[in-house]
Order: C-alpha cells, then sequence, then structure tokens
C-alpha cells in the first residue's frame, strides 16, 4: 500500500555508505533537521536491504559505490520488494550519466557529496513527498544529455553492467573488479564481452574512449 505523508510528518531515512566515518557523519548532520529521524544505517547493499525490513523508512539515502551490490543494483532490488520506498543517491560522482542510470532505477533524488548539506535535505523532502529532485550542481548537465539520442546506448547496459563499464574504464582488472564485487573472475570476463558487444567496441581502449565520451571518467 502506498504510504502517504502529513506535513508535519517527520520523514524516517536509512542512510546507505560503505565509509563508516562518512556515513556517521551524514547520520548525524542528518539529525539536526527537525523534521528528519534517522531510523537505521547500513553499509552495503545486502545490508540496506535487510534493515529496511525492519525500520520501514520513507527515504533510503544512499551511495553508489559499495562493494558486493553495487549502489544501483541495490537500488533495483530495493524498488522491486518496495516500490512506494523513495530513494535518494547520494554519490561523488557528478557526471550526467550517474544521473540518468539512477533515476532509471528508480531514484527519486540524486545529490552529489560536493553539493551543500540543505541540498541533501531538500532531496529528501522533495522525495518523501512525491517530487524528485536533482541536485542544482548536475541538472544542467542532465538537461543538455538528455537531449542525445546516445544516451539510449547507455540505457541498455543493466546497474551491474554499468558498474563494470565503470570500473573497467577506470582501468581497473578483471581479477580486481571480481573481487570488489564478490564475483567469479569468468563472471567478469563474461560481463565484459557482453559490454563491448552492446556498445559496439572492440577493444578495452575503445571501452575508455566511450566511458571518456560519457563522461563516466574524465578524459
Amino acid at each position: 500500500m502506498k504510504k502517504v505523508l502529513l506535513m508535519n510528518h517527520k520523514i524516517k531515512v536509512v542512510v546507505v555508505d560503505d565509509h563508516e566515518a562518512l556515513r556517521k557523519g551524514l547520520c548525524l548532520l542528518l539529525s539536526q533537521y527537525p523534521s528528519i529521524d534517522v531510523v537505521a544505517e547500513a553499509s552495503n547493499g545486502e545490508h540496506a536491504y535487510e534493515v529496511i525490513g525492519l525500520s520501514a523508512p520513507d527515504v533510503i539515502v544512499m551511495d553508489l559505490n559499495m562493494p558486493g551490490m553495487g549502489g544501483l543494483e541495490a537500488l533495483g532490488h530495493i524498488m522491486a520488494r518496495w516500490p512506494f520506498l523513495k530513494v535518494v543517491v547520494f554519490s561523488m560522482h557528478e557526471e550526467a550519466a550517474f544521473v540518468i542510470k539512477s533515476i532509471a532505477a528508480g531514484a527519486y533524488g540524486y545529490v552529489t557529496k560536493s553539493d551543500d548539506t540543505d541540498e541533501l535535505f531538500q532531496a529528501i523532502r522533495s522525495a518523501a513527498f512525491g517530487q524528485r529532485y536533482i541536485s542544482h550542481s548536475v541538472a544542467p548537465k542532465v538537461a543538455i544529455h538528455a537531449l542525445a539520442d546516445e544516451q539510449n546506448t547507455l540505457t541498455s547496459l543493466s546497474p551491474r553492467e554499468f558498474e563494470i563499464f565503470r570500473m573497467l574504464a577506470e582501468g581497473n582488472s578483471v581479477e580486481k573488479i571480481a573481487s570488489l564485487l564478490k564475483l567469479s573472475p569468468k563472471t567478469i570476463a563474461n560481463h565484459q564481452t557482453i559490454l563491448k558487444q552492446k556498445l559496439g567496441v572492440k577493444s578495452s581502449l575503445e571501452l575508455i574512449r566511450m566511458a571518456i565520451k560519457f563522461e563516466i571518467i574524465n578524459g
């Protein structure tokens, strides 16, 4: 059943980030807003899936870069299980591609870690009441990229494929990615092959060039 919030309702928030110091600091900062109640925290996607069922939050504040189940993949699982739950992505990535993939996966908001805490508060409040919010620092980039047909290539990638695409483009080996994502090297190699087919590239160098073109990594 869809959850309807009253205007004077305290927004129950769960914070998900694998960096403990940052997560604790963010929980403390958000707790200073009278209308927010931080009810739980989680260190990764799997842990988030557990605590959501126990804490019944209104909004999840989630990082994208996490070990094991990455943020985008975790977002997909959360949306499948709790379709009316609102998720605000809080990420270091300021490139439009990450915003577009997050919104496509079901996020209601996107704020970067270089943005003001007040922007995150606005995103949480907007999401809680069913309104999408993209921070002022990335909104213009998203508007520009939304007009480009080439973004259709990115939307064809699953959250897991997008995450592996980014990690390969950053120069990580198949073995390192397998270790970080807790998957087998064979699985990562298979993803790499599928990625090249979907993106229409034949070499790792071409894959990196495409990542630069989409502003997933800096050239």
